[in-house]
């Protein structure tokens, strides 16, 4: 895993404060929040799952294996979907699951900007 991601990347995290001691921009503000507003039709995740799906975001942390059977929690059903279809599992620490972008079929990097 990077360890020094660039100042002001974007990262998806179900902890809010994560991103800022990182010195890193957070792709959604309050995980669980938007996730009920979502469910409520009154926040779209599509700017966020289009940043996934292009592996736009250099990392991604939640305490929910995004691979298990049980849906995420933390994370709109559509943001889950594109984290499993785009992101590699780099560390599990103590139940704290770190994604980073996987990389593209025949491709050495994956089309994140700071890789």
């Amino acid at each position: 895993m990077k360890k020094n991601l660039p100042p002001e990347s974007l990262v998806l995290s179900q902890y809010p404060d994560l991103p800022l001691f990182a010195d890193c921009v957070p792709a959604m503000s309050d995980t669980f929040f938007l996730t009920l507003k979502t469910k409520i039709g009154s926040w779209n995740p599509a700017p966020v799952v289009e940043a996934l799906n292009k592996r736009r975001i250099p990392l991604v942390v939640t305490s929910e294996n995004i691979n298990s059977e049980e849906p995420n929690r933390f994370f709109p059903r559509e943001v889950e979907k594109a984290i499993k279809n785009n992101y590699r599992l780099s560390l599990d620490y103590f139940d704290i699951y770190f994604y980073q972008p996987a990389q593209r079929a025949g491709s050495h990097f994956c089309d994140c900007p700071c890789f």
